[in-house]
Order: structure tokens, then C-alpha cells, then sequence
């Protein structure tokens, strides 16, 4: 059984509200010790949405699949990368060729 630790992540408006955005993000324990306060991440997992008890109280998490640690504000990518990127570009239907690429992966949807 896989360990989680669950981080909440809030927005900070300029102006107080009475209720304020969040999202809970559950990392499993294997990338906790991997990443240090103030690193540059981006976290890639599955948005869940759970109905609470009253009909408008939603709550969203993600659980996360993969960390990237962003290294200077840098990405880096490989030549594979570059050449991919290019030889998509030239591509006239780009809405076409990303459904292609991932409604075969969506339950229900049929390429």
C-alpha cells in the first residue's frame, strides 16, 4: 500500500474574501524526500472532484503521479524534443492531431 502526504495549496488574493480557493494535492511519500522547500515544481497527476454532504461544497484534489523539478526557471529539452516539436508545428490541425494523441486514453471516448 502506497503512503500519501497530503499538501493544501490556497490562493493568497490582494483583497480578504470570506471563503478562500484550495486544492489538495496528495504526493506519494517516494517524492517527499526529493524536494525542498522553495524548489520550482510542477506536479502532474489526475484532478478528482468529491461532492460534500451540501449540494455546493465541492472539493478538488489531485493525486500525483510524477514530480519535475524546474531548475532556474529552465526546461530543458532534447534534440528528440526539438525535432518533435518542429515537425509538429508544421501541422495544419493541431486540435486534430492532440485529440488523436489523447482521447485514446479517455474512458468512453473513441478516436
Amino acid at each position: 500500500m502506497e503512503t500519501y502526504r497530503e499538501t493544501v495549496i490556497q490562493e493568497c488574493p490582494d483583497e480578504p474574501k470570506s471563503q478562500y480557493d484550495s486544492i489538495l494535492i496528495n504526493i506519494p511519500e517516494e517524492f517527499t524526500s526529493s524536494y525542498f522547500l522553495r524548489d520550482k515544481i510542477a506536479a502532474v497527476g489526475f484532478l478528482r472532484i468529491i461532492q460534500k454532504n451540501k449540494k455546493d461544497v465541492r472539493e478538488f484534489y489531485i493525486g500525483v503521479k510524477n514530480i519535475h523539478r524546474f531548475e532556474d526557471n529552465k526546461i530543458e529539452l532534447s534534440s528528440d524534443n526539438l525535432k518533435n516539436i518542429e515537425e509538429f508545428s508544421k501541422k495544419n490541425d493541431h486540435l486534430d492531431a492532440l485529440a488523436k494523441m489523447y482521447v485514446p486514453s479517455i474512458i468512453g471516448m473513441k478516436g
